[in-house]
């Protein structure tokens, strides 16, 4: 006689339901097979876990409209009240509008772009020189000089893209001029070629718009009234504001008013043309510092907002709960889990474990003693 059996828990004789053991019709004995009924008592145990209300291993979970059904929640103790999703969203959106963007200044880009002129004068001359060729070849009336001299003119003009018809007339006609009156030794009506002045007047104009600084992007896409420049070379950093620098498009609105109060009309013309040929940004966007820098200020952010001293009611018993309440809840929730040490969840996993198996226990006991048909047949445990 078994220990159940002295305290009158002992199993039950089977009933008129009982089925036998059915061997004809189970000739493995699934029915009966230990490891089978193991198995499944293996996945009842384990979806009990599953399921068990709240999670094994979640906390309490608080909704905004539900009421409070617990007694006044008094602050046991002082916590820190955490910023809300929203807010720390708007803190991030405040420092990526608000940092100012960083700036490289370009190195060589002053040499970079006196070369681009010194080139295309020089080949702006070689074909200058060309057209007045033609054009002395047709004053002294040899045609075959005349027609060679031509086609290697707008051959060679033909590389050039900068100039349009107005400008190369503009060169070509004072540049013949004056080629044939040095020629003949005559006076023309001019003081000096106009190209001399255009040169003059763009590398001025070139260094002061170095000097005050042109963007590669838009100053519209700017949302800050000064930018950082960092220098590589001297390894410095200067703020400079957003309204004494200039994108391309305003470099050549600039320049074109600068160039028409100081030339003539052919002339700025001509000069315009030559500078948006070479002027390019000497101060580069760099993306990748500008980033790091909104990460570290974003990082810097701090997930609190006061504090909640000990002993502030928190909510009342029926309260509803609003946004408010809930993340003074969620502050309380999170200052615990940090005093909370990992021993002391470990044993509140354990202690909701125990209740598991407690259940499971029961069950499998009831089973086994008062419905032992079922207990015994595996088909009918499932």
């Amino acid at each position: 006689m078994g220990t159940l059996d002295n305290i009158g828990l002992g199993r039950k004789m089977r009933g008129a339901g009982y089925l036998g053991d059915n061997r004809k019709d189970d000739p493995f004995m699934m029915s009966k097979n230990g490891y089978v009924k193991a198995a499944i008592l293996t996945v009842f145990f384990l979806g009990l876990i599953v399921f068990y209300p709240g999670g094994l291993f979640q906390d309490v979970v608080y909704r905004i409209g539900e009421p409070w059904r617990d007694d006044d929640l008094i602050a046991p103790i002082t916590f820190a009240l955490l910023k809300s999703e929203a807010e720390i969203n708007a803190e991030t959106a405040e420092i990526a509008s608000g940092t100012a963007p960083i700036f490289t200044q370009k190195i060589g880009v002053n040499e970079s772009v006196q070369q681009k002129l010194d080139t295309l004068f020089i080949q702006t001359e070689r074909v200058l020189e060309l057209y007045a060729a033609y054009r002395m070849s047709l004053l002294a009336g040899s045609t075959s000089a005349s027609n060679s001299d031509s086609m290697r003119y707008l051959q060679e003009r033909a590389f050039i893209a900068v100039f349009d018809d107005r400008s190369w007339s503009i060169l070509t006609s004072q540049y013949a001029l004056l080629r044939i009156a040095e020629a003949s030794r005559s006076r023309v009506n001019l003081d000096r070629f106009i190209g001399v002045d255009v040169r003059i007047r763009t590398e001025f104009l070139i260094s002061e718009l170095f000097a005050e600084g042109i963007i590669d992007t838009p100053k519209s896409s700017v949302g800050t009234t000064e930018i950082l420049v960092r220098n590589p070379a001297d390894r410095t950093q200067k703020a400079l504001p957003i309204a004494q620098l200039r994108d391309l498009p305003e470099v050549r609105d600039y320049a074109q008013y600068r160039l028409s109060r100081t030339l003539g009309d052919d002339a700025a013309h001509v000069a315009q043309q030559v500078l948006q040929a070479v002027i390019e940004p000497n101060l580069v966007y760099n993306e990748q510092e500008t980033r790091a820098k909104i990460d570290e200020a974003v990082g810097a952010i701090s997930p609190t907002k006061g504090a909640i001293p000990v002993g502030e009611l928190i909510i009342r018993k029926g309260d509803l709960i609003t946004a408010s309440t809930l993340n003074v809840l969620e502050s309380l929730d999170a200052a615990r889990m940090e005093s909370r040490s990992t021993i002391d969840h470990w044993q509140r996993v354990a202690g909701n474990l125990l209740v598991i198996l407690a259940i499971f226990s029961t069950y499998l006991l009831y089973l086994y003693l008062y419905r032992n048909p079922i207990f015994d047949h595996n088909l009918m445990l499932t």
